[in-house]
């Protein structure tokens, strides 16, 4: 059996009776946490406009209102392009949800094809919950046999790659689709998943609409499959495939080890800063530390940031380079993450958005300038399951060496519904607390409500 049978049977099969009861809890939490990026990427990210603006001059072309919203703005489009759009403003803050193993964001595009779905068709909690499992299966099982290292020295973005199948995946299970509908759906993907990283090394707003562009490409390949297309029917592990053609080691046979029995939403970690991962477990020990110790900004007089190889590679400076002026290079900048974590002892978007102004303090540039970052072949090993960090702080009169392997947020230390709500405060401060408590309510009951009415709460959000 194809791999592409195996995700469409196990797709179509799928029961909410299957799950484990921890599965239906975290996935919930999951889709809480995309609800908050989604609105709080158009208020927070400085693409937002272009993003929304986008996807109105897309729907222009195509006539009369459309039947899924863009869940910041209120704005009515065609169900792919309001899945653009939401799923480009979703990942705009890098806050979004992400599978370590597969390295990549899940939520942003899954979640977001899943909604505009699910409002069209008035789809019930319960086929929502579904398609949600499936989708994250999907991405995240691809993301880990494409092995993802050796899909990103070929230059790509498995959030887009992989997030276009999984997007897919969760498409089919909301429409309803047969299985092979759904194989013909896989194949049409095929041919479009897409996302160069080309944007982590010259920067660029590229890599924020990659699971834009996967969620609204899972409604092309859902059309398409239903009326007829006939496709390839091992379009992820043929010779020709998407695995040979994204990567240059894949693993196959990771795709679907364990599918039905291993729910890949579980082992999806809720970011609690809003930069790249590699980031924070530093941020976490410096933010800990500067609380701890009191220390002030000025008392730093260096801190060396140890990073995996990797890790250093993307988020380290070159000799000359110029503080980030930007939100897309401040996200992958680690002396911006510990000068944010000295001076303003947190890492909310408030703070990111006031690190960034031009009447910052001047104590932050100088912490940036004393920040290095080091390579290290001992802390890639960790990769990966795992992004440590070891940061070293000289003060004039102490010395601080301090490791982590983790932070808050990920599958094995949870974040609770009281932090998924205080993320979503940070996110969406145009959502009271009264407005906020509904929303948990309402996800945490998602068997009893509908894609529509989730959608009808945030809408106070725009």
């Amino acid at each position: 059996m194809t791999i592409a049978r195996e995700f469409a049977e196990y797709c179509v099969d799928l029961s909410v009776d299957d799950l484990h009861d921890e599965t239906v809890e975290y996935t919930k939490g999951l889709l809480l946490d995309t609800l908050g990026t989604t609105v709080g990427g158009y208020h927070w990210s400085d693409s937002a406009d272009v993003m929304v603006g986008a996807g109105r001059a897309l729907h222009g072309t195509r006539g009369p209102e459309g039947t899924a919203t863009v869940l910041a703005t209120g704005d009515r489009l065609s169900p792919a392009d309001a899945a653009l759009v939401n799923g480009a403003l979703s990942h705009s803050l890098d806050y979004d949800n992400r599978h370590s193993p597969g390295s990549l964001h899940i939520g942003s595009s899954v979640v977001t094809a899943a909604l505009a779905a699910a409002e069209t068709a008035d789809a019930d909690g319960e086929t929502l919950l579904r398609a949600l499992v499936a989708g994250y299966d999907v991405t995240a099982r691809l993301g880990m046999a494409c092995n993802p290292r050796s899909s990103h020295e070929r230059g790509f973005h498995p959030t887009g790659t992989c997030g276009t199948f999984g997007a897919t995946a969760a498409v089919g299970v909301v429409y309803g689709l047969a299985s092979d509908e759904l194989v013909s759906a896989f194949a049409v993907n095929g041919s479009q998943a897409s996302g160069s990283y080309q944007c982590s090394i010259t920067g660029g707003w590229n890599k924020r609409i990659h699971p834009g562009l996967a969620a609204r490409n899972a409604f092309v390949a859902v059309a398409l499959a239903t009326n007829g297309f006939e496709g390839p029917p091992d379009p992820i592990e043929g010779d020709l495939g998407f695995l040979q053609a994204y990567a240059d080691r894949p693993a196959p046979e990771r795709a679907t080890a364990g599918l039905g029995d291993v729910y890949e939403a579980a082992r999806t970690k809720i970011k609690p800063y809003p930069v790249g991962t590699f980031a924070h477990v530093p941020l976490a020990l410096l933010i800990d530390l500067a609380t701890e110790e009191e220390l002030a900004p000025d008392d730093v007089e260096s801190i060396v940031v140890e990073l995996p190889t990797s890790g250093a590679a993307m988020f380290g400076r070159s000799e000359g380079d110029a503080h980030p002026t930007s939100s897309a290079e401040a996200q992958f900048d680690m002396p911006f993450s510990a000068a944010l974590a000295v001076v303003y002892r947190e890492a909310g978007l408030s703070a990111f958005e006031a690190a960034l102004s031009d009447d910052r303090p001047a104590a932050f540039d100088r912490v940036m300038d004393v920040t290095t970052t080091v390579a290290s072949d001992e802390l890639e090993a960790y990769l990966p399951e795992l992004y440590p960090a070891r940061v070293t702080v000289e003060t004039a009169t102490e010395s601080y060496e301090l490791f982590r392997e983790w932070v808050q947020g990920e599958p094995d230390h949870p974040m609770t519904w009281d932090d998924l709500e205080r993320k979503v405060a940070d996110l969406v401060p145009a959502l009271d607390a009264d407005d906020r408590r509904r929303l948990v309510g309402r996800v945490r009951d998602l068997e009893s409500t509908t894609g529509r009415e989730l959608v009808d709460l945030l809408r106070t959000a725009g």
